[in-house]
């Protein structure tokens, strides 16, 4: 998010995201925790529903599309869009891994698992930044889709 004088409150942002960190982390492990390979498809649409219904429970509008391949998690109001994109599916978990690929675990102060960085983190923090927008009563005139 960008500064301006008086667009939001720093401190209420820092609280908010401080108050979250825990859910958070734990919000991302348990999607780590299903191995959402590319051609397992009842396992990618079952992460694609945890995060449905992860939306959903923030309040925000959620729908399945294209036989339950996509999603949307929609907030805000307007004509414009900010269009957060993201995939749910993630590459084999072949090779050695010094920690279980599907485990999700905090470990030397970092999550690890597949898709933690690329890109399940990416959708949790996506949901909590909506949330964020949407608890501390930001002024915004755009839909984050």
């Amino acid at each position: 998010m960008f500064e301006m004088d008086g667009f939001y409150d720093r401190t209420a942002l820092d609280n908010f995201i401080d108050a979250h960190t825990e859910q958070m982390a734990a919000d991302l492990m348990e999607l780590l925790r299903i191995p959402s390979v590319s051609r397992d498809i009842p396992q990618v649409r079952e992460a694609l529903s945890l995060v449905l219904d992860k939306g959903a429970q923030k309040g925000f509008e959620t729908r399945s599309l294209l036989d339950h391949r996509v999603g949307l998690v929609e907030f805000g109001r307007g004509d414009e869009v900010i269009g957060i994109l993201a995939h749910i599916d993630v590459v084999d978990a072949d090779g050695n891994w010094t920690v279980p690929p599907f485990e999700g675990r905090i470990q030397d102060g970092w999550i690890w698992g597949r898709g933690a960085v690329d890109d399940k983190g990416g959708i949790i923090a996506a949901l909590y930044a909506m949330e964020a927008v949407k608890s501390l009563n930001l002024p915004f005139i755009k839909r984050f889709s």
